[in-house]
């Protein structure tokens, strides 16, 4: 079987505004920098709040 399709993926757009660490000491700690940086974005911002509220509201389990 021989396939000459190529996918192509552009991540481009997503680069922009993702945040990078500016500290080597972040280096190999990615998901703690990240959600360093969601939580500080979250409570600096409320309304950034209601779509992960929302998300919870929706994806409850045993109503909690």
């Amino acid at each position: 079987f021989e396939d000459n399709y190529v996918m192509e993926l552009d991540f481009g757009p997503f680069n922009s505004s993702f945040p990078r660490p500016s500290q080597p000491s972040w280096i190999g700690n990615g998901v703690q920098f990240l959600n360093r940086h969601l939580s500080s974005r979250m409570f600096h911002d409320s309304s950034s709040m209601e779509p992960l509220l929302d998300f919870l509201r929706a994806h409850k389990y045993k109503g909690h």
